[in-house]
């Protein structure tokens, strides 16, 4: 029987400097690609200001960067799709990634809030 669920595990990596990347996982590679390209470019997008967009701007942008899949995971487990895309995060060490993808949905909320709040006080003391 093959899985029901087939996951990407791509990156995302600067044409020229070879060592500013970021690996993720997907289900849906192009509505992926579209919400990275919105977050890096759109002025009001939510994650505008993680650090993965922000290296992408400071790095030339969105069209600076291709991405490739680098694995293809099919299982009906997530736990099966998330340890293997942190296997190639704890390998590669991804300069621009911010959260860890083991999460579950309560420690991502927590950590996400976390940033939002640190990202609000910091635009606070700018201005």
């Amino acid at each position: 029987l093959e899985a029901s669920y087939k996951m990407f595990v791509y990156m995302l990596r600067h044409r020229i400097f070879r060592d500013v990347f970021y690996i993720g996982s997907t289900n849906d590679l192009a509505v992926r690609m579209k919400d990275h390209r919105y977050s890096c470019m759109g002025e009001n997008a939510r994650e505008r200001n993680l650090k993965c967009y922000e290296m992408m701007r400071e790095y030339g942008g969105w069209y600076c960067f291709d991405w490739l899949i680098i694995d293809v995971v099919t299982s009906d487990e997530r736990a099966v799709r998330t340890a293997r895309e942190r296997a190639y995060i704890l390998e590669m060490k991804p300069p621009m990634n911010t959260f860890d993808c083991t999460y579950n949905d309560r420690d991502y909320n927590l950590k996400w809030l976390e940033y939002r709040k640190t990202t609000r006080e910091l635009r606070r003391i700018e201005l």
